[in-house]
């Protein structure tokens, strides 16, 4: 990771702030991971100051608050119910959420009402007190209705309420998701540039409060205790290779199959890990694995007299890592460039260099500046990785008008340029 910069610095401020007003209750972070994080406000991309500043900031956390991490975007282009609790709300989860952060790679739409109704259902805000933050950089995508969410979660909730920081947005725009903030005894705050970022600060800070120890209740007949851990999954990345043990970029998720053979909507039970144990009451599931782009599925039958039952999983992928190059040996285009990849069983992409699990077989590479656009072939191997360079010819054109040849430069804003693509040679 980079040394945090001038904006990050602030972002930094900005999360604190969020925390310093938050009551030591169960909250959930709800992070936009949507294409547009990619802007950059300072020269960083928006994704880089929020995930290293949740980094830095969750570290000051008292080790008894209950966090969780609820984001959206990430997975799919397009898609509106690319929404994910990442991490369960619960004390210690900080590095979790730091580690889930550190790896998303921004490219969908922005679902955030849906994202902010699934953190308070998460948190039981009809039943507890509860909290939600919502950091986002754009406005609504998917129809949802923000101002009307935030009503009737404050008019249920026993004490709930949402914080909102708007990352790049303009005050109309602001004023559209501010009403989350409003409506439920929140606050809206304005990350617009790291200037007036630090003097929308100034004097909301506080220190994080932490949970209250609360005298020992009397004893009482404890439940009876969860199912003995009945399902081991493991994932592979190829035949014959070792098990990806504790890789965290393996998700897993069980879904309840009926008797009619269809799937609930529901997992019943899901984390993240190469190898995970699992107590699922006896049926049938069908185990879902991810890992990264792609996914792969198997119908697990968990029995009834305390046996185990194993699936394993194999993605039949390697690892691929693309450096987009402005010349064949020039410099790096850092976050300029724009990687899209297609391959066997998904496809993923990025800005800037990328890095990204892809199924063994052809991976077309499709890189594109502005409107400078090219295309590459590469064969990945299963359980190798591959790296390759993608040269993207692009450049800075810098316009300037003068009111005579050799006269004053004009100064306004009426004046436009358009770049055409040139159809002849300069010299004709």
């Amino acid at each position: 990771m980079n040394v945090l910069g001038r904006a990050a610095a602030a972002a930094g401020c900005l999360l604190l702030a969020t925390a310093g007003v938050q009551a030591a209750d169960r909250s959930i972070v709800v992070l936009d991971a949507s294409g547009s994080m990619w802007g950059q406000i300072d020269g960083r991309a928006k994704i880089e100051i929020a995930r290293e500043t949740l980094r830095d900031v969750l570290g000051a956390v008292p080790p008894g608050n209950e966090i969780g991490l609820m984001v959206y975007g990430h997975r799919t282009k397009g898609a509106c119910d690319d929404i994910e609790l990442a991490i369960e709300p619960a004390a210690g989860t900080a590095e979790a959420i730091s580690n889930f952060a550190a790896k998303l790679n921004p490219k969908g739409k922005t679902p955030l009402t849906g994202a902010v109704e699934a953190a308070a259902k998460a948190l039981r805000s009809t039943e507890e007190k509860a909290t939600v933050v919502l950091v986002t950089d754009g406005l609504e995508t998917c129809d949802g209705d923000p101002c009307a969410l935030a009503r009737a979660l404050e008019s249920s909730g026993v004490d709930f309420t949402t914080h909102v920081v708007g990352f790049g947005l303009s005050a109309e725009e602001g004023k559209q998701v501010a009403c989350l903030a409003e409506e439920t005894g929140g606050k809206y705050f304005d990350a617009k540039d790291a200037g007036s970022l630090k003097e929308a600060l100034q004097g909301t800070i506080a220190k994080v409060e932490a949970v209250e120890e609360k005298p020992a209740a009397p004893a009482e007949e404890k439940p009876a205790a969860d199912p003995a851990k009945n399902v081991v999954a493991k994932a592979y990345l190829y035949e014959g290779g070792p098990a990806l043990e504790d890789n965290n970029d393996v998700r897993w998720d069980f879904y309840p199959l009926a008797e009619d053979g269809s799937r609930s909507a529901e997992a019943a039970d899901g984390t993240y890990g190469g190898v995970q144990s699992f107590a699922l009451k006896p049926g049938s599931y069908v185990a879902v694995a991810r890992l990264g782009a792609l996914t792969n599925e198997e119908v697990v039958d968990v029995a009834a007299d305390g046996s185990t039952a194993t699936t394993e999983i194999i993605f039949d992928a390697g690892i691929l890592e693309v450096t987009p190059l402005f010349t064949e040996n020039g410099p790096e285009t850092g976050s300029d460039a724009r990687i899209d990849m297609r391959f066997n069983g998904g496809e993923d992409g990025g800005y800037g260099p990328v890095k990204v699990y892809a199924g063994a077989g052809l991976v077309e590479i499709h890189g594109r500046i502005a409107e400078a656009r090219v295309k590459k072939d590469v064969q990945v191997e299963a359980g190798k990785t591959t790296k390759t360079t993608i040269v993207i010819p692009a450049g800075t054109v810098v316009a300037n008008a003068a009111f005579a040849t050799g006269g004053t430069k004009v100064e306004s804003g009426n004046i436009r340029f358009d770049i055409l693509a040139a159809t002849a040679a300069p010299d004709g």
